[in-house]
C-alpha cells in the first residue's frame, strides 16, 4: 500500500507540475501578447499625437493667414472710401457746402418716417413680450 500510495503521490505531483507548467506558458503567453498590445497602442498615440499637432500648426496657420486677408480688405475698403470721400469733396466744391450735408424735406422726411416705424415696433414687441410675461405668471 505505501508503494501505491508513493506512486499515486508522484502521479498527482507529475500532474500538478505539468498543470503549473501550462499555467506559467500560458501566463507568459498572455504578458508577451500584452507587451506587444501595448507597445502598439503607446506607438498609435504617439502617431495620434503627432497628426494633432500637426493639425493645430495648419489651422494655426490657416487663421493667421485668414486675419491677414482681413487686415488686407479692411485696409483696401478704407482706402476706396477716402477716395470717395474726397472725389465727393472735389466734385462738391461748386455746390454750397450745406447742400451736402443736409437732406432734402422728402428725405428729411422719410428719414423720420422710418424712424418712427422703427419704435412702433420695438414698443410692439416690448408690449407683447409684457403679456406674454403677465399671461406665463396668472397660469
Amino acid at each position: 500500500m505505501d508503494q501505491e500510495g508513493e506512486d499515486r503521490k508522484q502521479v498527482e505531483d507529475e500532474i500538478m507540475s505539468r498543470y503549473v507548467e501550462g499555467m506559467l506558458h500560458n501566463s507568459k503567453n498572455h504578458l508577451v501578447e500584452a507587451e506587444a498590445s501595448f507597445k502598439r497602442a503607446y506607438q498609435l498615440a504617439k502617431d495620434l499625437y503627432k497628426e494633432a499637432q500637426e493639425s493645430i500648426r495648419f489651422y494655426e496657420e490657416a487663421w493667421k493667414s485668414a486675419q491677414d486677408k482681413l487686415q488686407q480688405e479692411k485696409a483696401a475698403i478704407a482706402t476706396s472710401e477716402v477716395k470717395q470721400v474726397e472725389e465727393k469733396k472735389e466734385a462738391g466744391s461748386s455746390v454750397r457746402d450745406s447742400t451736402l450735408y443736409h437732406p432734402t424735406g422728402e428725405a428729411r422726411n422719410q428719414a423720420r418716417r422710418s424712424s418712427m416705424q422703427l419704435a412702433m415696433f420695438h414698443r410692439r414687441s416690448a408690449l407683447d413680450s409684457m403679456s406674454e410675461r403677465r399671461k406665463n405668471k396668472a397660469r
